[in-house]
């Protein structure tokens, strides 16, 4: 005996079906964006690479996620480092970082501000005093792949 089913059996699981095929479009989208780019530098030491947004920009030190670059070789030798932060999702971000001279893996501070070399992803020129996030933040809403930061 063949069994009939019921037409709003069949409306649901064709809606469960078409649910799950959303959602699983929607988790696939998210956290595939990437940004490359180069730190330009002189002299050695490890290089701390952070990524902020406007909230973890307020904290020193303190990033969404970090790299820490030493560089060798070619890297030490031509004063460039590619740096690499993948798997995130659109955004308003920052990059901050700085080479740890004297490897205490902090930013020293002198009497007139920062004693070691540090950059940030400016979108012009680098003000004078303490930046704000607004003058570091870029849209990722795409990869981006040259991004160019100085330490100075």
């Amino acid at each position: 005996m063949k069994r009939k089913t019921a037409p709003i059996s069949i409306a649901l699981t064709a809606l469960a079906f078409a649910a799950l095929a959303l959602a699983s479009v929607t988790v696939a989208g998210e956290g595939q964006l990437c940004i490359k780019g180069v730190i330009h530098f002189n002299g050695s030491g490890a290089i701390h690479v952070l990524l902020v947004d406007e909230e973890a920009f307020q904290v020193p030190l303190k990033g969404l996620k970090k790299l820490t670059i030493t560089p060798r070789g070619t890297q030490l030798a031509s004063g460039r480092a590619r740096f690499t932060f993948g798997n995130l999702d659109p955004g308003v971000y920052g990059i901050r970082c700085f080479q740890d001279r004297n490897g205490n893996s902090r930013l020293d501070r002198g009497l007139f501000g920062p004693s070691e070399p540090w950059g940030m992803s400016f979108k012009g020129e680098r003000p004078f005093g303490r930046p704000d996030f607004a003058d570091i933040a870029f849209t990722l809403n795409g990869d981006i792949s040259n991004k160019q930061i100085r330490l100075k």
